[in-house]
């Protein structure tokens, strides 16, 4: 897995790995009683190095690990195993965000906002936190295709119909105008 490098960041991440004996140790979601598995990042912001350890989410599905900047230079986005996180790099603080199934991220620095989609939404995360949340716009299987020009350009799956059909989202407040 890359880091994804769009957003500038005032901080250092990399891929991890528990040390054998503990250490200074971020511990983020899940209910911490074993903390043996999720996504481990180290972190280094100014005189503060530390691991981050990130519950995973669901374990079926092919939903996705993700981890990049967002257009706030101090907060980091992690998805781990469709779980999404936001976490401020030098304070520790970290808010989990409700959607479980992500199934792409894609950063878009023209508009300043990470799109997110899991698998009936999407959702933006701009400078402070998600700035908007779509409708459910698939019964399933919703694919994000490509952010360009100020919007989103999805495929959904519409049971009614037994089809999928194109979608459009405007970045702006996640409407849909096409």
């Amino acid at each position: 897995m890359e880091i994804d490098e769009t957003f500038e960041r005032d901080y250092e991440v990399e891929i991890g790995e528990l040390p054998p004996s503990g250490g200074d140790i971020c511990y983020v979601g899940g209910n911490g009683t074993h903390r043996t598995d999720g996504l481990i990042l180290q972190l280094r912001k100014d005189c503060a190095n530390y691991l981050a350890q990130f519950a995973f989410g669901d374990w079926g599905g092919n939903y996705i690990s993700w981890v990049g900047g967002t257009p706030n230079r101090e907060i980091l986005c992690v998805v781990a195993r469709g779980q999404t996180y936001l976490l401020h790099a030098l304070t520790r603080t970290a808010q989990a965000i409700g959607k479980t199934r992500v199934s792409r991220v894609i950063a878009d620095p023209a508009a300043k906002l990470l799109v997110v989609a899991d698998y009936t939404t999407i959702f933006g995360i701009g400078s402070k936190g998600i700035a908007w949340t779509s409708n459910e716009l698939s019964d399933d299987e919703l694919s994000l295709t490509r952010v360009e020009g100020g919007h989103a350009f999805l495929t959904v799956w519409k049971a009614e119909f037994q089809q999928s059909e194109e979608v459009i989202i405007s970045l702006i407040d996640g409407r849909v105008v096409g």
